[in-house]
């Protein structure tokens, strides 16, 4: 019985190389690219490609730039003087709209008019709050020069 499955197993082994070996004979070879094309005879051809997607790009962000303002809600008649965090999300925002001011309320889900001022407060343009880091630099780097000049 062991000499049978011995001689089905040989045969099978036999008969699977036979076959595989016939199958892969049948195959045709891979074809290759031809030798005549090389990267450097398309190379102009994926420089244009790259310039117009730029320019794609270019003009998009030209176009977003240009028609952002599509409301017409903003102009110069129109500013925030000032605003303060009152919590996480709230805000009160003191604006100016032609010659009226506004104290106007804002959170995440609503706006609401707080006061309309009868008199104009006088708000005085200044310079950010936050130039303590631009400040501190530059007397570092004037420093920093001196030290260089001597």
């Amino acid at each position: 019985m062991i000499v049978f499955v011995r001689k089905i197993c040989q045969v099978g082994v036999f008969a699977f190389a036979w076959f595989s070996a016939n199958v892969y004979a049948a195959v045709p070879e891979p074809t290759t690219l031809s030798k005549g094309i090389e990267p450097t005879s398309y190379f102009g051809q994926i420089l244009v490609s790259l310039a117009f997607i730029i320019l794609v790009i270019f003009a998009g962000a030209w176009m977003l730039k240009r028609l952002g303002k599509v409301n017409g809600l903003v102009s110069k008649d129109m500013r925030v003087l000032g605003n303060m965090a009152v919590g996480q999300r709230e805000r009160i925002l003191l604006l100016q709209v032609g010659k009226e001011q506004l104290l106007i309320g804002v959170t995440s889900s609503r706006i609401s008019l707080l006061h309309e001022l009868k008199e104009p407060i006088d708000v005085q343009e200044s310079a950010p709050m936050n130039n303590a880091f631009a400040q501190r630099l530059q007397e570092a780097l004037a420093n920093r020069k001196k030290l260089e000049n001597d």
